[in-house]
């Protein structure tokens, strides 16, 4: 780093004093040093261990190596190979996302959300409905996630949770919404 910054310094001055001699001497001088380094990096480069794999690379479907450990990882459990793929219908824990199957899944496949009922004159049928279309949406967008990796990150400006905490967030609020409501007399779990 010094003798760069030795030839640097030449450089400008070359440059300053408008010698064209010295300018040529020291810019070939330079450039000598400059492809010595080069091939040196070149060499000990190659001389690497060729089993590390960068943070971007993944290997056969497993998740990419890691050049860092941060505090959330200890959550990950390297058993994501088949969240890698895409979710088969077992992933779905309410009603799949399937025409005929769950409610605002269209027979082309493509599913929307389904209007607020009017809680003045809402049927029970309409808020199951309701319910079994925003989870089936909730469940959707989570099986997006390739891995494991997104569920537990925490986002880069640490104001929100992970996404495995939102996760749990629909059913947990139709259940309270519901006990408000007074349709609901006992929680899922009493002692949680």
């Amino acid at each position: 780093l010094r003798d760069m910054l030795r030839f640097e310094t030449v450089l400008q001055r070359a440059h300053r004093c408008f010698n064209p001699c010295t300018l040529k001497r020291c810019t070939a001088l330079a450039t000598a040093r400059c492809q010595a380094t080069m091939a040196e990096t070149t060499r000990s480069t190659s001389q690497v261990d060729q089993t590390f794999t960068p943070l971007a690379v993944e290997i056969k479907g497993k998740a990419p190596a890691r050049s860092n450990w941060e505090e959330w990882m200890v959550n990950l459990r390297g058993e994501d190979a088949w969240l890698a793929s895409p979710r088969e219908l077992s992933w779905y824990t309410g009603k799949a996302p399937l025409p005929g199957v769950c409610p605002g899944v269209s027979e082309n496949g493509t599913i929307h959300a389904l209007p607020m009922p009017n809680l003045d004159k809402v049927t029970r049928k309409q808020t199951q409905d309701y319910f079994d279309n925003s989870w089936t949406m909730v469940e959707v967008l989570f099986a997006g996630f390739r891995g494991e990796e997104p569920f537990y990150r925490p986002p880069v400006h640490g104001l929100r949770h992970p996404q495995i905490f939102y996760y749990g967030h629909t059913p947990c609020l139709y259940v309270n919404k519901l006990r408000v409501a007074g349709v609901l007399k006992e929680p899922v779990d009493a002692y949680m």
